[in-house]
C-alpha cells in the first residue's frame, strides 16, 4: 500500500524531509509552493480532486495546526 505524505498549511513536502524517506507520495496541495488554487469552495470537490492524484490505496499521512 502507497504511503501519501501531505504538508501542512503554509508548508511544503519538503517538511516531511529527514522524517519520510521512505514517502511513496509527496502531495503539494492547492495554493502552496507556486501551485494555483482549485477554483471552487465546494469541500467536496476539493477532496474529490486530490483523492484523483493519489496512488490506489494509500494511507495518508498528515500534519495540522488546527
Amino acid at each position: 500500500m502507497a504511503r501519501c505524505f501531505i504538508h501542512g498549511f503554509a508548508c511544503l513536502p519538503s517538511m516531511w524531509d529527514g522524517v519520510a524517506e521512505a514517502a511513496d507520495q509527496r502531495m503539494l496541495l492547492p495554493g502552496h509552493g507556486g501551485r494555483a488554487p482549485l477554483p471552487t469552495d465546494d469541500f467536496c470537490a476539493v477532496v474529490d480532486a486530490l483523492v484523483a492524484e493519489l496512488e490506489a490505496e494509500s494511507h495518508l499521512i498528515g500534519y495540522s495546526l488546527g
